[in-house]
């Protein structure tokens, strides 16, 4: 394949591409001329109905942060679509991008969010 050529894009990109904007039309607070992504408004609640926290980790919850938290069917399904997405994502990163350090470093991110947001739902928003 020569450097300025690039595989035909897989059709299962296209599909999540579409359901991802549907996804997003449909969160409370988006606003297309935001790029798809939602303000942080005050007046924007997070999606189960709670205000975002402010807080952080605090001694008080410190416990509660590193624990392991057993999930519930609705964050089983959360964390099965976050692995999906990430797996989309690194497919698309192997197909697109040359192998070299920025390729296996922009993998590595992929993996980190994954994991930054699996802790986000195993959380609950605690932090």
């Amino acid at each position: 394949m020569a450097e300025d050529e690039f595989p035909q894009m897989p059709e299962y990109v296209s599909e999540a591409k579409e359901e991802l904007s549907q996804a997003r039309a449909a969160e409370p607070g988006y606003r297309p001329d935001t790029f798809g992504l939602r303000a942080f408004a005050a007046d924007v609640p997070t999606p189960d109905g709670k205000a975002w926290p402010t807080a952080g980790v605090t001694l008080s919850n410190a416990a509660e942060v590193v624990r392991y938290h057993t999930p519930t069917a609705g964050q089983i399904l959360a964390h099965e679509a976050l692995a999906v997405a990430a797996e989309a994502h690194i497919r698309v990163i192997l197909t697109y991008c040359h192998a070299c350090a920025d390729r296996t470093d922009a993998i590595r991110k992929v993996r980190e969010a994954k994991m930054t947001a699996s802790a986000a739902v195993a959380l609950s928003g605690l932090v």
